[in-house]
């Protein structure tokens, strides 16, 4: 069963009132927490790409909201047994009657559709120039992704990433990048929403083995057991996280490493924090804490030196005492 989510704070009604006001802002919205919705398993197989409105005709009709999910079959055939599971999600999060159903669109990879004449369906993963590509919102971009900025086939790398909320109109994310190929280097800001094309590179699983002064880390190919030596820069903050023999993704091109995915949480130790006060409940204020590595993390009062945590690798944030 899935923990109760904490409503998101919205100016909109749902279906059954203003539709056309939300016609947008909804998908967004959904784009925007779709990996709390699927799960980090699914958050880039799986796009929302549309929702379809429907008025009430009569007074005995209700007014409907269908989500599109687009995925390849394979992930279809999975997802299709999750569907109550989503729709309770999406709308745990939301509020009632945010959608009110879910449909599939079964997109394969490298074909047209006949259902998209013309251009393709733009959440749908296409192969370009030998690149599997794929429509994804900006504000999904992390280090180590790459993109192709200008649709000319030059290949761009995440370096860095800000969201900012401007006094006025919607946030943005301020994008660093790399060109691959020259090195060149470029500052890009977009829509939170605005639709980027991601390239997915050649992945491989490795283990992590050890680090070399901090510059360098060694992963071992799962499957040929060969080694990789990966920069510091391009593990970023994630860096941190790593533990022994965890297992990751690394995102290669023409054998260079140019991004690495780790779990989306990490068990940890509390190595420091202040005492424990007789008393204090969760509901009490964060204490910060040293967990495993020297890392620094905001934990509830009950948290005390020695006891195992989960922590967010994103964020790192608290998310609970570990179970084991």
């Amino acid at each position: 069963m899935m923990p109760a989510m904490k409503p998101v704070s919205r100016s909109v009604p749902g279906v059954l009132g203003k539709v056309f006001e939300r016609k947008y802002i909804a998908l967004g919205r959904i784009v925007t927490y779709w990996r709390e919705i699927v799960g980090e398993d699914y958050a880039e197989r799986a796009q929302p790409a549309k929702i379809h409105y429907r008025k009430a005709k009569t007074a005995k009709e209700k007014a409907t909201a269908t989500l599109e999910i687009a995925a390849s079959s394979a992930d279809c055939a999975v997802l299709v047994y999750q569907k109550d599971l989503i729709l309770q999600r999406i709308n745990q999060i939301f509020g009632d009657q945010w959608v009110t159903d879910i449909k599939f669109l079964h997109v394969e990879r490298g074909r047209r559709r006949s259902r998209y004449k013309g251009n393709a369906h733009p959440h749908r993963s296409v192969y370009l120039t030998g690149k599997q590509t794929m429509k994804v919102t900006a504000i999904t971009l992390r280090k180590g992704h790459v993109i192709d900025r200008d649709g000319d086939g030059r290949l761009w790398v995440v370096t860095g990433y800000d969201i900012m909320q401007p006094g006025k109109g919607a946030s943005v994310i301020q994008v660093e990048m790399r060109e691959i190929r020259q090195g060149n280097k470029d500052n890009v800001r977009y829509r939170t929403q605005e639709m980027v094309e991601r390239v997915r590179l050649e992945q491989s699983e490795f283990s992590y083995l050890y680090n070399d002064g901090d510059q360098t880390y060694t992963f071992m190919d799962k499957t040929t057991f060969e080694q990789l030596e990966v920069k510091r820069d391009v593990i970023g903050d994630q860096a941190k996280w790593l533990q022994d023999g965890m297992e990751v993704t690394i995102e290669t091109f023409e054998g260079e490493p140019l991004g690495i995915e780790i779990p989306p949480s990490v068990i940890v130790t509390v190595e420091e924090a202040e005492p424990v006060v007789k008393g204090q409940t969760a509901s009490s204020s964060y204490k910060p804490a040293i967990v495993t590595g020297g890392v620094k993390v905001m934990v509830p009062p009950f948290i005390d030196v020695g006891t195992r945590i989960v922590v967010k690798t994103e964020d790192g944030a608290y998310s609970e005492r570990a179970k084991d």
